[in-house]
């Protein structure tokens, strides 16, 4: 199994915000609501997936220059509505190797300052599964 650095994250938001050049760092989490349907005598627990539920969570470089970080997501996140997401690990090419990651989200947490003293200012950003549609692993 091949191993890798992280060094080339992608991610497009709302179609045309691509913050990649921004990024510290990125995780994309995805889980199942359990559903419990163990009913008496029972030796264990018997359980269904129900609705699937997935989260990304940002830490990025801040800028408020026009048209850079903090106006592009400010935009979707004051929309208060669904937008596409797409993420790849390793740049924006899909692949075998590199497969993409595309689902709707809303922007549930954005915070433009988080300042520190004598610190670069970086960010987090929160998103939230949104639109009723699962998250979509594609290879090509």
């Amino acid at each position: 199994m091949a191993k890798s650095a992280s060094t080339n994250v992608y991610i497009l938001l709302g179609g045309t915000a691509d913050i990649s050049d921004r990024i510290r760092s990125a995780t994309l989490s995805t889980s199942y609501e359990t559903i419990d349907l163990t009913t008496m005598g029972s030796d264990a627990y018997e359980r269904l997936a129900g609705l699937q539920d997935y989260t990304l969570a940002i830490t990025l470089a801040q800028d408020f220059a026009a048209a850079d970080v903090d106006s592009m997501l400010w935009t979707l996140y004051d929309a208060g509505a669904g937008i596409a997401l797409l993420m790849l690990f390793a740049g924006s090419t899909p692949g075998a190797s590199n497969p993409s990651f595309a689902g709707t989200v809303i922007i549930d947490q954005y915070t433009p300052i988080d300042a520190s003293v004598g610190e670069g200012h970086e960010i987090p950003l929160n998103c939230v599964c949104s639109g009723g549609t699962k998250l979509v692993r594609a290879t090509s």
